[in-house]
């Protein structure tokens, strides 16, 4: 596990105190996904509501004019089981930082109709995710995606660090 720096924890001790003191579900929302974005760069940042059993999902991004290429968001409500974090987060109840490379190698995942037919389509080869605890079978994650390189054990760990401080204020 990768320790943070002193500027890392600086950062999340900012982004925890400006989501400490949003007003609301919108504000949370902003600045949870502000903050992740600002600590984990990355392509779009999510929060997703995902119900694998109903076979429904609704999600808020940052930024907010991220394409999301029509039907995509359907498939992914269908494919959600499929999806190796949100497998994992449901089958343990786990809710720490996991990449999807940490399930499946980048060919695996390629070889999947979620990857074809979801990620592919927006440009997202990595994410990282989260989870915020929900009532099950619920799935609340917080998820950072990229196209050009995975997510690093520094990352996990600033993920981790906002995770219990994300938890309370939602």
């Amino acid at each position: 596990m990768s320790e943070l720096t002193p500027d890392d924890l600086a950062l999340v001790l900012e982004v925890v105190s400006t989501v400490g003191q949003a007003q609301g579900r919108d504000a949370f929302l902003k600045a949870a996904l502000r903050g992740v974005v600002a600590l984990c760069p990355c392509l779009v940042a999510t929060i997703n509501e995902v119900d694998p059993v109903e076979q429904r999902v609704a999600f808020w991004a940052e930024p907010e004019t991220f394409p999301i290429p029509d039907g995509v968001a359907e498939r992914f409500a269908e494919l959600a089981p499929q999806h190796p974090l949100v497998a994992h987060m449901t089958n343990t109840g786990d809710g720490s930082a996991r990449r999807i490379s940490d399930f499946l190698s980048i060919e695996e995942f390629h070889e999947t109709p979620l990857y074809r037919e979801v990620y592919a389509p927006m440009g997202v080869e990595f994410q990282l995710a989260i989870s915020l605890p929900a009532p099950r079978p619920i799935v609340l994650g917080i998820v950072c995606n990229r196209a050009d390189r995975d997510f690093s054990e520094r990352d996990l760990a600033v993920m981790n660090a906002l995770r219990p401080h994300f938890a309370q204020a939602w």
